[in-house]
């Protein structure tokens, strides 16, 4: 979020990063409500005329604000991870959820394919055309320039061949099958 604040503001366009806990409230039981509650108050007294959000709690706040301001507020919700269920009862649930839910946004966005054509069949056909696939791109200015620079790191200064992964770590990335096949390799050929 803070690379899209920095595009808006060399666009001359006011942008600000603003987290969830800078406004829940306590106890944890109230965090929804009260954060909704609080950061609507903040975007309504500072002038604020879009929100993009990120993360499902996010997602769900900022439609909480969007029903209390109406058609003043401009959302985008960004989705990361597929809309799915657990177990038999919530298959028809969560959709129907979902479709409630997002509603009031103005764009519903799907940071990869896969998750977008979700998205495209969960929604409603009389908000369809709102989702969007915007890939979940990391560059900022000097992306280009950065990478070009030699790596400089212990890590590195050895032969032995190094794996890195940036990823949450959930069961939906599958980081124990990398972890199995670390396994299997011979010792003395395995990475750091």
């Amino acid at each position: 979020m803070s690379n899209l604040a920095q595009g808006f503001n060399a666009l001359q366009v006011d942008a600000e990063v603003l987290t969830l806990e800078d406004f829940a409230p306590q106890p944890a039981i109230f965090q929804v409500s009260g954060t909704a509650l609080r950061l609507g108050l903040h975007l309504r007294s500072n002038d604020f005329t879009a929100v993009i959000s990120a993360k499902e709690r996010a997602n769900i706040t900022a439609t909480l604000i969007k029903s209390a301001n109406g058609r003043k507020l401009t959302t985008a919700l960004t989705r990361h991870v597929p809309i799915s269920g657990v177990g038999r009862d919530s298959r028809w649930m969560v959709p129907h959820l979902y479709r409630r839910m997002y509603r009031p946004a103005d764009a519903i966005v799907g940071v990869s394919q896969t998750i977008t054509d979700a998205l495209q069949k969960t929604v409603n056909a009389s908000f369809k055309n709102r989702v969007h696939h915007l890939a979940n791109a990391v560059i900022g200015p000097s992306f280009f320039e950065d990478a070009k620079q030699p790596i400089q790191h212990d890590l590195f200064a050895q032969s032995r061949p190094v794996v890195l992964t940036v990823s949450r770590i959930v069961s939906q990335k599958g980081l124990e099958l990398l972890v199995d096949a670390l396994a299997e390799m011979a010792p003395e050929n395995r990475p750091r």
